[in-house]
């Protein structure tokens, strides 16, 4: 819920800008606001849909210029993260790799399936060409429909080698990679997924949100 009001205040606070200060560029200004505002709003209600991510992972184009000041820069953030030393990716064991968003350059061998847990972000076609694509569309810190995700990951094969990702390879990876876990039944508690994957990819954590998604999905991935 504080990613909601985050985007909620700083759409108010920026919108008043042209008013409180009479500065130039107020069209753009109020762009920005009305990108924090509907934000707020897909924050609160976990829709992830709001960037408009399509099942072959192209994001909506009418949804990238709506949302295109905020886009450009995560997208930037995103870049300059790449020069962090953290591995693009991890394997977790044969059949499961979890890291960040590729690059086009950046294709992987040996993957059948590939499990895109980004709402933000397109997926390179490079990255997908020749594999099974799943997007699950997710918003950053927030966790998917425990349901949708029961489901997506009922859907994947015993002997499929899956690489999941969301942008850093963190929260919305460790989510979905646990609760493949847990249905394959490497492990069988939430924490010791969580463990296992931390003595791997050190970055990974869940948030509350997170968290809670899978105390709910528990009983389904067991079964």
């Amino acid at each position: 819920m504080k990613h909601a009001t985050l985007f909620f205040t700083l759409g108010l606070l920026i919108g008043m800008t042209p008013w409180l200060y009479g500065c130039g560029w107020t069209w753009i200004i109020l762009w920005l606001a009305i990108d924090m505002l509907m934000l707020g709003v897909a924050y609160a209600r976990r829709d992830a849909s709001v960037f408009g991510k399509r099942a072959d992972g192209t994001l909506s184009p009418g949804r990238v210029l709506l949302f295109l000041p905020y886009l450009l820069f995560t997208w930037g953030v995103w870049r300059l993260t790449l020069c962090l030393p953290e591995p693009k990716t991890h394997q977790i064991n044969d059949k499961l790799t979890v890291g960040r968003r590729l690059q086009k350059h950046e294709r992987l061998d040996g993957i059948t399936t590939i499990l895109d847990m980004t709402a933000e972000f397109a997926e390179p076609a490079a990255v997908r060409e020749g594999v099974r694509y799943i997007a699950l569309p997710t918003l950053d810190a927030c966790a998917p429909n425990a349901e949708v995700l029961t489901a997506t990951i009922g859907e994947l094969k015993p002997d499929d080698h899956v690489f999941i990702h969301c942008a850093q390879g963190h929260g919305r990876t460790g989510v979905a990679a646990i609760a493949l876990l847990l249905h394959r039944g490497v492990v069988k508690e939430i924490d010791e997924g969580l463990t296992m994957l931390r003595n791997i990819r050190p970055g990974i954590g869940l948030s509350q949100d997170q968290g809670a998604c899978l105390k709910k999905c528990l009983p389904q991935l067991r079964a």
